[in-house]
This record gives C-alpha cells, structure tokens and sequence, in this order.
C-alpha cells in the first residue's frame, strides 16, 4: 500500500485532502481507484490508513479508517554531512541514507568538491535532493522526511558540532577502529551522531587537522580498502545502526 505526506492543514474531521503532484501521481500514475485505501502520514507524526472516497478537480479525498503505530524512525539521530558527489552520485546517496533512516542531510562544500555551485544552482539542487528524499521517504515508508540542508562550507562543521555527541570523520589515513568507538559510543547511550564523508578526491591534510580541532569531532577508519565516496557514506551510516540494535 502507497504512502503520502500532507499536513494537518489538509485534515478536516475526518477527511484529508490530498493536491498537487501526489493527488496527480494518484490518479494518473497509479490509478487508484474509489474504495482503495492508502497511508497517509499528517505532519510527519501520525499515520493513518485512508480510503479513497472522490476524485474532485485533481483532489484526492480520503476518510480516515484508522490510525495506525508505525516504528519505521531509529532512535538514534544521525546526520549526514555529505561532501557533493558529481553527476547522480549524490542522489543515490541521498536516496540510500534516506531508506537507511539518516535524520539530516548537510550537502558540504570542501577543497576537493569538483561540482561548483552558485547560490542560485545550490538551492535548485537543494530541492532536487529534498524531493528524492521525499520520494524515498514514501518508498520505504518512513513516519519522518530527512531535512535536506542549505549548502555549507566544510569548516562550518564546527560550528555545527556542539549540537551532536560525536560527529565522526571518515578519513583513509587514520587508524581510529570504527568498532571500538562505536562501542564506546553505545556504552555512552549517546544519541545523536554525525558522519562526515569526502568527495571522490578525499580530504586535504589541512582540513582534517582543522576539523579535529573542533569539539566533538573525531576521525575513524573504515577499514584498509579505500571506499568511494557513495559506498563510505552508506557502509558508515549502516555500521552505526548495526551497533546500536537498528537493523
């Protein structure tokens, strides 16, 4: 059964109202019929399971059968801060984190980014990624959509690090077991992590020392093989679920 988000706003009694491009993918794509049922999730909190009741100038009407317990969000809180992959790279790495349960997304800009954006080509990728998470988010059935953040520089990190725990940073020259901090980090019942991931040409030197300045960041290895950008975002991510009991 499909999934779809909408806000309280489009909830009246019981009936909510489905417009724009889901009500269209419904009708067009799908070819629900009157009397389907579907989930809806109100305000990425609560999800219902919905007939279709009417087809009405391109709405969508459904009454709410019930309401549903989902226990598709992990309790743990990661964010990824992502260094900009070229050509569809990011995107399948932003749709992978998003079925893997990723709660944020920071697209980062560091030395060795070859993709160069300015402030009006960032925000169209930023929309880009934010409805391929979306539309992942409705894939997988997720409760929550990930935020896909503003553009930021790779130093700017660090003013973003007293918000987490622990903010890991991939780096192929260190020799930091991932195990034995994630199990420590486990022991500490912490709560919200976040992974750093460099882009097809790695990290400069200079930046990871300026980075380990910071409070609460930390470099790891992910092993002796070096791992493309797509694949250490998603091996690093997915080894923090399996330690925490999330898989």
């Amino acid at each position: 059964m499909e999934k779809f988000f909408t806000n309280s706003s489009q909830v009246k009694d019981n009936t909510i109202h489905i417009d724009g491009e889901d009500s269209k993918h419904i009708i067009k794509v799908l070819r629900k019929r009157i009397g389907e049922n579907i989930y809806i999730t109100v305000d990425q909190s609560k999800t219902y399971i919905c007939k279709i009741e009417s087809f009405d100038n391109d709405i969508v009407k459904c009454n709410i059968v019930e309401e549903i317990q989902e226990n598709m969000e992990t309790d743990i809180n990661i964010t990824l801060f992502q260094c900009i992959a070229k050509y569809e790279k990011m995107d399948d790495i932003i749709q992978k984190a998003t079925q893997l349960g990723v709660k944020n997304v920071y697209p980062v800009i560091s030395n060795r980014v070859v993709v160069k954006l300015d402030d009006k080509t960032s925000q169209k990728k930023v929309e880009r990624w934010a409805k391929i998470a979306l539309e992942a988010s409705k894939q997988c059935k997720r409760t929550v959509i990930p935020n896909i953040e503003n553009v930021i520089s790779l130093i700017n990190i660090c003013n973003l690090a007293s918000k987490y725990d622990i903010i890991l940073l991939a780096y192929e020259n260190d020799t930091n077991s991932l195990k034995n901090i994630l199990k420590t980090c486990k022991e500490k019942e912490v709560k919200n992590i976040g992974v750093i991931i460099g882009p097809e040409g790695g990290f400069d030197e200079k930046e990871v020392e300026e980075l380990l300045k910071c409070d609460n960041i930390y470099s790891v290895s992910l092993g002796n093989r070096i791992l493309r950008t797509e694949t250490a975002s998603i091996f690093l991510i997915s080894n923090i679920l399996y330690e925490f009991d999330e898989i």
